[in-house]
């Protein structure tokens, strides 16, 4: 079999000054030359075009993490070019990052776009994503504005549904106990899918 390399999924990157960089991120059609590469892009291969400049990623790379993000900020630009690159070609190649918390630390993992919190969770372990039972679900901006898990889930409504995709701005946790599991016990014996039977049933009645 044979592939053709023009025929694969393509990101065009524009290189420009340093003076320029700000302009052209804020306003890129009012850069000629990336206005023109942004048009030849979507035109002819649908394709994204990202902007950086090669002499400010050679800066960064002699600079601290810390000395970076303020050189950044003085020129007026958020973020390195080199990562909004990465970014672009994750976006194109249909792959996003979440982020997992403990104790000891926080790591990243790849996963695809519109993959449910099961398959998020077998990244890490194969098994995460067998024996999963339920995804606890809490608004980042709560988590934030709270600063515990805890304090975001009080007043919050219980979740509804089971399947959710992991990148709407939520935070997801997998706490299991045995509260949780009697709660499980009781939603679904008979009695509480007889009770939700006749509720869906009154329900088409008032909609018939």
């Amino acid at each position: 079999d044979f592939f053709l390399l023009s025929s694969k999924k393509s990101i065009f990157a524009c290189n420009v000054s340093e003076g320029d960089l700000a302009d052209a991120l804020k306003n890129p059609d009012d850069h000629p030359m990336v206005a023109q590469v942004r048009k030849y892009a979507a035109e002819t291969q649908g394709a994204e075009a990202t902007i950086l400049s090669a002499q400010i990623e050679e800066e960064l790379s002699e600079l601290s993490p810390e000395d970076a993000t303020e050189f950044l900020q003085e020129m007026g630009v958020s973020d390195s070019g080199a990562s909004n690159l990465i970014k672009s070609v994750y976006n194109l190649l249909g792959l996003r990052t979440y982020l997992t918390t403990g104790v000891q630390e926080t790591r990243a993992w790849t996963i695809f776009a519109g993959d449910k919190a099961p398959a998020a969770a077998g990244v890490i372990h194969t098994d995460f994503e067998k024996q999963f039972i339920r995804a606890e679900v809490i608004h980042y901006d709560d988590y934030v504005k709270y600063k515990t898990v805890a304090a975001a889930r009080e007043g919050n409504p219980k979740l509804k549904e089971f399947d959710t995709s992991c990148f709407d701005g939520r935070y997801i946790t997998g706490t299991v106990n045995e509260a949780y599991l009697h709660d499980i016990g009781e939603a679904r014996n008979d009695k509480a899918k007889q009770q939700r039977s006749e509720e869906h049933q009154e329900l088409a009645l008032d909609h018939g």
